[in-house]
């Protein structure tokens, strides 16, 4: 099929409709490559299509958003949320680097805090 004003106003209604891409493609008789194609020689309606994507986006933030203010959202909501909004704070694995020697051996320091375990007493880390 070849590209018209008509057809590509049609996948643009269709996908900010909520039409996926291969519904959208499928509704004007095309193959979804070969609107990948035009998208690529296009920068006008690779614009266009990419905002209908990023409103999409923003629809499921929104409602994200909503949920979690509101009680609703499950725990891996609220993590999720987190995770992506600051991931330098919410993140996994935090990297830890020390500088300096230590005067003990990994046995030693395992000895060390079994004893104190024994004590009933907390074990403190000190600084040098």
């Amino acid at each position: 099929m070849k590209k018209t004003k008509k057809t590509i106003n049609t996948i643009l209604k269709s996908l900010a409709g909520g039409s996926s891409i291969v519904d959208a493609c499928r509704a004007v008789d095309i193959d979804y490559t070969t609107l990948y194609k035009w998208q690529r020689s296009d920068s006008e309606l690779d614009a266009q299509i990419n905002a209908i994507k990023d409103s999409r986006v923003l629809v499921v933030e929104d409602v994200l958003f909503k949920r979690l203010v509101n009680g609703t959202a499950s725990p891996a909501e609220y993590i999720f949320y987190l995770k992506n909004r600051n991931p330098s704070r919410w993140r996994d694995k935090i990297e830890t680097v020390h500088k300096g020697n230590f005067d003990i051996t990994i046995k030693e320091l395992g000895d060390e805090v079994a004893r104190y375990r024994r004590e009933s007493r907390p074990v403190r880390i000190m600084e040098n």
